[in-house]
């Protein structure tokens, strides 16, 4: 019995350090990747996880784009775009862009243009890296591959009716007349000439349409104002292409039940009138002619 005793603490020893030994080798790789990132050039930073940081805005994945130059647009979350420096800053970064298999560039602005591109497919590598320039641990990456095409006609819009300054009680009937732009739904793939329409009236917020042809809500009795701006199938403005815009006047409605329901009236009046005229009131003077001449008295002759 007193040997059996001795041995249990024994046995937990043995098994604590086995534990512990486990331990060690699961979480070494992540002290080394920690060491690792404290020492990449300046002070430790945090490794962000997630290509969403890099939202690429402009050209999307598989878009056609309309040549002969491409324009970048992305928006970083988390993170301030700035020059590249020697020291690493907590919450700062820059891009490194690499267009095919050409040199990387630097930026750290929002939008860069990519001049005089051949026609046909292209690939875009876009990287988040440290101030430094070293990418960070887990690298955060976006892809995108576009086609592109030769330049296409700027589009225009118009408002073919109604004209300007209309007046109306009720809906207005707009038809948009296009040129060089197709008309598609909204979150289609774009394609150059292709796209929607919004509609802004005065100072409410625009909303989308797609159709020629289209009947403005009622608006409040006065002057009022649409504007109509063309986007792309992804909803981003189309440079250079001019809006249209319309003036109207909302005028206060006829009050038709009202005028209805006297009309109605009116009209059973009159009805009521004829019938009388022309119908009853003969009738009662035969009534009364007849009861008046029964009671006449009668003269016998002898």
């Amino acid at each position: 019995m007193p040997h059996s005793r001795r041995s249990k603490p024994r046995h937990a020893e043995r098994c604590l350090g086995t534990w512990l030994v486990v331990a060690f080798l699961i979480l070494a790789p992540g002290w080394q990747k920690a060491l690792a990132a404290g020492s990449a050039g300046g002070s430790a930073q945090t490794t962000p996880v997630g290509a969403s940081i890099i939202q690429v805005l402009s050209p999307l994945d598989g878009e056609t784009v309309a040549g002969p130059n491409a324009v970048l647009e992305v928006k970083v979350n988390g993170f301030v775009l700035t020059p590249p420096a020697t020291t690493n800053v907590s919450g700062q970064c820059h891009l490194k862009v690499t267009l095919d298999d050409q040199k990387p560039v630097e930026i750290w602005q929002a939008t860069y243009t990519f001049p005089n591109l051949e026609h046909g497919q292209h690939h875009l590598r876009i990287e988040l890296v440290q101030n430094n320039g070293q990418p960070y641990t887990d690298p955060i990456v976006r892809d995108v591959t576009f086609n592109l095409v030769g330049p296409v006609p700027t589009p225009a819009v118009a408002i073919a009716s109604p004209q300007q300054g209309v007046k109306s009680r009720g809906r207005i009937m707009v038809t948009v007349k296009t040129e060089n732009f197709q008309l598609v739904a909204p979150n289609t793939t774009p394609t150059p000439g292709t796209g929607y329409f919004l509609l802004q009236l005065d100072n409410q917020d625009p909303f989308p349409m797609w159709f020629s042809t289209f009947q403005l809500p009622l608006m409040s009795p006065g002057k009022h104002e649409l504007t109509i701006s063309l986007v792309d199938a992804a909803g981003r403005p189309i440079a250079g292409a001019p809006k249209a815009v319309l003036a109207f006047e909302q005028l206060r409605p006829i009050p038709w039940k009202g005028i209805g329901l006297g009309l109605v009236v009116l009209a059973a009046a009159a009805a009521s009138g004829f019938w009388w005229v022309r119908y009853r009131q003969p009738r009662l003077r035969a009534v009364k002619a007849s009861a008046a001449s029964r009671r006449l008295p009668r003269w016998h002759g002898r």
